[in-house]
């Protein structure tokens, strides 16, 4: 069965079907050789000025920008996103191309609200083998999950992916929860 929860403060009913938004990965062009260096990003983006990067419904993206903040771009789907983003940025003449986000922190603009508790809750005790998303309104003013698949517009309206297969969840004792067993995995 297709499960969808989507919740507001007032309960707004969910809605069923899916939609898919249209893929875009990089606006910087050919790659170079980069040095990975791990830094501290002075930039403040808000979402509303990298929505595209926030859109990308996969927690495997990251955003960059050079030293100056004058603009900023994202990579999402490779091997190594971060790599491939400095890479690009680096390529595009840019100096000081750092990370500035990664897997879409910086989309949401608050902690997650008293109400969304319980539906995240919800979500991250849903056992089911099935891949499941989490998604928030960038203001935390709205939830949604649903198993397999992406929030339409119509769904969760301004929605972006949160979490995807419970990667935020709190680790618990149950037998099914190998999270609290295992060392720290390099992703």
């Amino acid at each position: 069965e297709d499960s969808m929860h989507n919740h507001t403060p007032n309960e707004l009913p969910a809605l069923r079907g899916s939609r898919v938004p249209p893929a875009g990965a990089d606006n910087f062009g050919a790659a170079a050789n980069v040095m990975l260096k791990s830094s501290f990003s002075t930039c403040r983006f808000q979402p509303s000025e990298v929505v595209n990067y926030c859109k990308a419904n996969t927690m495997d993206k990251t955003l960059v920008a050079p030293a100056d903040c004058s603009t900023s771009s994202y990579r999402y789907g490779d091997l190594d996103s971060d790599k491939k983003a400095l890479e690009a940025c680096q390529a595009s003449g840019h100096e000081g191309c750092h990370i500035v986000d990664r897997s879409g922190d910086m989309c949401f603009t608050c902690n997650m609200p008293d109400f969304a508790q319980k539906w995240f809750g919800d979500y991250c005790d849903d056992t089911t083998f099935a891949a499941k998303n989490f998604f928030m309104k960038g203001d935390c003013s709205r939830v949604y999950w649903l198993h397999e698949g992406a929030a339409s517009e119509e769904q969760c309206p301004g929605c972006f992916l949160f979490d995807h297969n419970g990667g935020k969840c709190p680790s618990s004792l149950k037998r099914s929860d190998m999270r609290s067993r295992m060392a720290g995995c390099v992703q």
